[in-house]
This record gives structure tokens, sequence and C-alpha cells, in this order.
């Protein structure tokens, strides 16, 4: 077997999803992304995607790691491009009044900014 490890740090990170522009895993192949507190995966063959991207649920913490186990035979087939790390600052699923809430309107764009929550946005 073969292993492909890449791993993420986003210091202060509350949640973190990934975007992948190409990921192509071969029969036999495995990708996981995870940290202490959450494993996404396995992904196999059977999640490629016909536009080749790849999107990934939320995972918690500000550390993670990517790896792809596959039989050596396969590495010439894996294809993986990496293209967006999306960090959070702020928790969606909080309240809406908690002081970190995404959805509170006194967080995010200055007062005089347009805000998509504001009527003019």
């Amino acid at each position: 077997m073969a292993v492909w490890r890449l791993p993420v740090h986003a210091s202060g990170a509350l949640t973190r999803d990934f975007g992948f522009r190409r990921l192509f895993l071969p029969p036999g192949a495995q990708l996981f992304i995870g940290n202490a507190n959450r494993q996404l995966g396995a992904y196999s063959d059977a999640d490629n995607q016909r536009s080749g991207q790849f999107w990934t649920p939320l995972l918690y913490g500000d550390d993670a790691l990517i790896e792809v186990l596959l039989p050596r035979s396969m590495k010439p087939f894996l294809e993986i491009d990496l293209g967006t790390v999306h960090v959070g600052y702020r928790d969606i699923f909080r309240p809406a009044n908690d002081a970190q809430s995404f959805f509170n309107p006194g967080v995010g764009s200055g007062r005089r900014n347009v805000d998509t929550v504001c009527p003019n946005g």
C-alpha cells in the first residue's frame, strides 16, 4: 500500500471544509479526512463524481489530516487537486443572540457596510 498525507492547520478555526478541483480515486483507494474529534470517510472510487470535483462536509477544529491509502499499482491513476480550504471562525450553529453567532447582524461587516443581512443587501 502507498500513503499520501497532508496535514492542514488553521490556528483558531472552528470549522474547515475542503473542495477538491479534481479527485479521482482508483479502485482500492480510500480517502480519509479527520482530526481527533471526527473522521470523514473512508471515501472510495464509488464516491468519484462525474464533474471530478469533490466537496466535504464541515470538520470541526483547527487541525486536520487528509490521507489517501491505495495499492501501489494504482498510484499512477490517483488524481488529487485540493483547490479550496474554507476556514470558519464563527459557529453557524450557535443561537442567533450569541455574540459569536454567524447570524448575529452585529458580527461581520462594519456598521456602514452593506451586508447581505441588511435590507439594502
